[in-house]
């Protein structure tokens, strides 16, 4: 309850006195009213009881009901008073014992209110020392430092978390540990022994530095604060732990820091030392030491400048301070005291020093000794120099003009007075263009000048110009000259070289007449060798081929020897003129090399099946020898690496009497795998024999020019002494050199290592013959028109077609092929581009201009121009696909099947008779005479097939290796190196039926010569249009049969005349005639071999 004056207060005590007063009062006034009740009920008792006496007639007595009544009211009130006696004693003894409680209640109530202040004090003392233990605690918790309280027997009683992080442990586990565990041997026994101790003879508190031991074994350093306390009587000690770890890091690395310091200052190359503010020296180099080794003792930390400065003048440390040392060193004092000077100082020992002071902010001096001695030495050099080119100019016999920024003359020597008759006195000082130049030049100079300040460029500088010049006389000079810009200090000079070079030019005209004399006479001997060559060569391969002929003829043994003695004697002769054209066209600088994938395995057997019979011939053993992880294929000039190889074989056998002729093959080292030599590989090819072996002294001679050994080994062993020069040249130009190992009558060892990238594997042949096999379902059935002038490739063509199952029909000229065309129907036409009457071209255009659908029949033009203007204008005459010269089969049979494939017309429905039983009455007599040859039934030139096997020869089996090995073996050594690529002849023959290899190889020598015969008659009468009508056929036939270096000459002349060459600028002609020949004893010698003389080519109406 709330009163306006407070709330008021409950006395519990004063409510048990009123109750223990009222209730006494009550139960009185009950009694009484219980006793009063029964009094009065026991009276109306008896007086209805008298009445009843009295009416029944009973008389009243002593017993009578008044007598009763008053009896009874004398008892109760007898009974009321003592009743009122008992309250009121009972009350009087309540009101006492009130009293009495109330006075205990008062001292209760006093006591419990004192009671009541102290526990409220007592509370207050517990919150108070609550919130400091949570202080403190707090405080513990969140110290840096570990805290443990540690008992009498030195176990830990309690930690804070720094103490848990630091030592690694968990608090429970910290518990009761003995501290000797947290420390190492010696200091945990020491801090144990500072704690057992009792006596009181030691201070209360042990502070040390000491090694902790973490719970994984790891060692710490600790600052360690051990005291005394004691708690209720007990003896206890607080450990406070502080980790070192950082501070010795620092410190560590404060002395690295300090030790770094001091070593880059050693290390520094002038002298370094540091004075205070009293000019006292902290601390120097070693440096410092070595420059003023005189009195190195005397330089001490604390010494003073001063007084090291004097010691050092007293021991004759200074050169200059020998004179007078007081005034010196007040000077030196004084440049000393003003620090920021620069100061020059030469010791005694002839050491030049520049002396650099800077003040610290501490008040010191810190000072730098850089030795300048080679400076000075310059300097002096540079007097020097500068007086001798002073000399040099003024004694040069070129003149020396020095122009400024300005263009005016500051300097002229002698030899430029002489030039232009003007003094040094008259040039310095005048403008350079108005003094030397006439215009227009100097107008241009003077522009150029402006340019060149302007941008940084001169058109003149650092570069000989011929200037025509003024002299002072007004007559006219012609000088060269050349100008160097000097960027000096604070100025530009233009130094100017002139020359007078009047009789220096007529020298130049005199040997420029001589040289263009001596090129005519170079062109004319190179042009002469070509002629030479081909005329002997000419009638040599007749010589060559009658003795063959001969040999095969019955002969008796003398004759025999004769035969071959003179086959010898004229292939010996034919490889003479061979080295002879290779080495005057390398001296004409018409030498280029052609890489292309090829096979090192393939190159090694092909030079070993070309010489084996040789080495056969001689009873020697030729091996081939290659070692493992050599790569294959590479890119590679092959026909000159085989030329190379052929030659030291060669030797090797010429050379070799009994024994072993090898090649070997190998790599050497690892391949190159980055940048631009990524797949790179270094490949050796030797050449070891078991011959006479080579004098030492002779080695060096062995790749000179024309260079043989001793007369008695040229007598015996013939040469020109050209072929290892050759071979020297032709390994040089692929990056490699030639190196000779030789014992004399043991043996020789030529090897030479090329740098050889390594080429992309060919595709497998299995997917080949899957991707033929899909080829061939397309372009079998097809009825194609081959128009084509050349009677070889028109059979070769024809024979490829009709060997995938195509029907053929030949044209010799474009006319013919436009009337065949209109009269039959073709699913393709083969057109080549150059032919008489009407080429390829304008036929196209004709047979395009037919209504479809015959004008829109597919047509694939056939050309030796392999350029691609060429491929472009044939392409937009209207003809769809461009096939070069020679054509593959593979590539003509693919093209042909993509055209019919996407063809413009197809008419597969038409029968092949009736349209020859229709049309042939319409046909020129030629073509009807071509229909009519023997080999062709009803236009269509069947498939001939192998007689041997009864099935098609395949490229890639082994019929096609052995006809490739017996055309290269057939004619070893008669033709050069590079004249025929085996592979693309095997592989042509190798698509062609057993019985037409021979009728294929006499067209082609017959048309080959036919065509070369042209070639020369044309050539001798400077007609260059049958030149290239010649080129031009001779491209193609060539191409197709593997000759491809003399098919490459061919085009290159051909290309050569369409561009409008000179006859005498086409001495490539000699060249082709030569290669062309050997070709064609190459190829024919194949046929000669297979069928013992060259077959007779079959006379035919159709074929021109």
């Amino acid at each position: 309850m709330r009163t306006a004056d407070g709330p008021v207060e409950y006395r519990p005590g004063r409510a048990r006195t009123r109750r223990g007063v009222i209730i006494p009062l009550v139960l009185a006034a009950a009694a009484m009213a219980i006793i009063l009740g029964v009094l009065a009920g026991g009276v109306d008792g008896a007086l209805a009881q008298d009445a009843s006496v009295i009416a029944d007639g009973q008389p009243a007595g002593s017993g009578s009901p008044e007598h009763r009544y008053e009896d009874f009211r004398a008892t109760a009130l007898m009974a009321f008073v003592g009743l009122v006696a008992l309250v009121i004693v009972k009350t009087l003894i309540i009101v006492v014992l009130a009293l009495r409680h109330r006075r205990v209640l008062h001292d209760f109530k006093r006591l419990a209110a004192m009671e009541s202040a102290r526990g409220a004090e007592i509370a207050e003392a517990h919150r108070q020392t609550s919130e400091r233990e949570a202080e403190l605690r707090a405080v513990l918790d969140n110290m840096i430092n570990g805290v443990l309280t540690i008992d009498a027997r030195g176990c830990v009683l309690s930690c804070n978390p720094a103490a848990e992080r630091l030592l690694g442990y968990a608090a429970a586990d910290l518990m009761r540990l003995d501290i000797r565990a947290l420390f190492c041997d010696s200091d945990g026994e020491s801090l144990s022994d500072f704690i057992a101790d009792e006596s009181g003879g030691r201070p209360d508190t042990r502070h040390g530095e000491f090694t902790g031991i973490t719970s994984c074994g790891r060692t710490v350093p600790l600052d360690v604060s051990l005291s005394r306390m004691y708690l209720a009587g007990r003896r206890q000690f607080v450990l406070i732990l502080r980790d070192l770890s950082a501070r010795k890091s620092a410190l560590a690395r404060i002395d690295e820091v300090e030790n770094r310091l001091i070593n880059a200052i050693n290390a520094l190359p002038d002298g370094f030392v540091l004075y205070d503010q009293d000019d006292r020296m902290i601390m120097c180099n070693n440096k410092y030491r070595e420059i003023y080794s005189r009195s190195s003792d005397f330089i001490l930390v604390g010494r003073k400048f001063e007084d090291m400065l004097r010691e050092g003048v007293r021991r004759g440390q200074y050169a200059h301070a020998k004179q007078d040392p007081e005034t010196w060193i007040l000077e030196r004092l004084r440049q000393h005291s003003e620090s920021g000077s620069v100061v020059e100082q030469e010791l005694a020992n002839g050491r030049w020093l520049r002396i650099f002071e800077q003040p610290t902010p501490e008040g010191g001096t810190v000072g730098f000794r850089v030795d300048i001695t080679e400076l000075k030495q310059r300097e002096m050099a540079l007097r020097q120099s500068e007086n001798l080119l002073r000399a040099t100019v003024f004694g040069a016999f070129d003149g020396i003009i020095v122009v400024n920024d300005c263009g005016v003359i500051v300097s002229f020597n002698p030899a430029a007075e002489s030039i232009f008759g003007y003094s040094e006195q008259d040039a310095c000082g005048a403008n350079v263009f108005d003094l030397l130049l006439v215009e227009p030049l100097r107008s241009r100079y003077v522009l150029g000048l402006e340019n060149y300040k302007a941008t940084g460029y001169g058109a003149m500088l650092k570069r000989r110009t011929e200037v025509e010049c003024r002299r002072k006389d007004g007559t006219m000079v012609l000088v060269e000259a050349s100008v160097n810009v000097s960027e000096g200090v604070g100025e530009r000079l233009f130094i100017a070289n002139v020359r007078d070079i009047a009789e220096e030019k007529a020298r130049a005209l005199a040997l420029e007449d001589a040289r263009d004399k001596a090129e005519v006479a170079s062109q004319a001997k190179a042009s002469f060798l070509a002629m030479m060559s081909h005329e002997i060569r000419t009638p040599l391969n007749g010589v060559l081929g009658l003795l063959e002929l001969l040999a095969e003829t019955a002969l008796d043994d003398k004759q025999i020897a004769y035969v071959d003695t003179a086959g010898e004697s004229a292939q010996a002769l034919l490889a003479i003129i061979d080295d002879v054209l290779v080495f005057s066209k390398m001296e004409a600088g018409k030498f280029d090399l052609e890489p292309e994938p090829g096979s090192l395995r393939r190159l090694l057997e092909g030079v070993g099946s070309l010489m084996a019979p040789r080495a056969d011939a001689r009873g020697l053993t030729l091996r081939i020898s290659i070692a493992e992880a050599t790569p294959d294929l590479v890119l590679v000039d092959m026909g000159r690496l085989r030329q190379v190889l052929l030659n030291l074989v060669g030797n090797a056998l010429k050379f070799t009497e009994t024994g072993t002729v090898s090649m070997e093959l190998s790599r050497v080292g690892a391949r190159d795998a980055r940048g631009a030599n990524e797949g790179v590989h270094r490949i050796r090819f030797a050449v070891r024999d078991t011959g006479i072996g080579i004098p030492g002294d002779k080695i060096p001679d062995l790749f000179e020019e024309f260079s043989t050994l001793e007369r008695s080994y040229s007598r015996r062993y013939e040469g020109t002494g050209l072929g290892l020069a050759i071979c020297r040249e032709l390994v040089s130009r692929m990056g490699g050199r030639i190196t000779v190992e030789s014992v004399l009558g043991e043996g020789s060892l030529f090897y030479f290592e090329l740098p050889l990238r390594e080429a992309p594997a060919p595709p497998p042949r299995a997917q080949a013959r899957v991707v033929d096999d899909a080829v061939l379902s397309r372009v079998r059935g097809a009825r194609i028109l081959l128009t084509e002038d050349n009677a070889t490739n028109r059979m070769v063509l024809s024979e490829m077609l009709a060997g995938v199952g195509c029907t053929v029909h030949c044209a010799n000229t474009g006319r013919e092929a436009v009337d065949m065309v209109r009269a039959l129907t073709f699913d393709a036409v083969l057109m080549d581009i150059s032919m008489p009457e009407m080429d390829g071209e304008e036929a196209t255009r004709l047979v395009r201009a037919m209504a479809a659908p015959v004008g829109d029949v597919p047509i694939i033009a056939l050309t030796a121009h392999a350029l691609a203007v060429d491929r472009d204008r044939i392409l937009a005459n209207g003809m769809d696909a461009f096939l070069s010269k020679p054509v593959s089969k593979q590539e003509l049979v693919t093209t042909l099947a993509a055209l019919l494939e996407t063809g413009r017309r197809r008419n597969s429905a038409m029968d092949p008779s009736a349209a020859r039983e229709t049309t042939d009455a319409r046909l020129p007599q030629a073509q009807q005479d071509v229909l009519a040859r023997p080999d062709m039934d009803s236009g269509v030139i069947r498939r001939q097939r192998d007689p041997a096997g009864g099935g098609r020869i395949e490229a890639g089996t082994g019929a096609v290796e052995a006809i490739k090995e017996r055309v290269m073996a057939a004619n070893a050594g008669l033709f050069p190196a590079t004249a025929v690529e085996p592979d693309v002849l095997s592989t042509l023959l190798s698509g062609l039926p057993q019985q037409m290899r021979g009728r294929v190889l006499a067209q082609f020598d017959a048309d080959t010569r036919e065509r070369l015969a042209q070639l020369s008659d044309a050539t001798a009468r400077g007609d260059l249009a049958s030149i290239g009508a010649a080129t031009h056929a001779l491209t193609s036939l060539l191409g197709t049969f593997g000759a491809m270096e003399a098919s490459k000459m061919s085009a290159e002349i051909d290309h050569q005349v369409r561009l409008g060459a000179q006859i005498d600028e086409l001495d490539l002609v000699y060249e082709l005639l030569d290669h062309a020949e050997a070709a064609i004893s190459a190829i024919t010698g194949y046929g000669e071999q297979e069928y013992g003389a060259a077959p007779v080519v079959p006379t035919t109406t159709g074929d021109r």
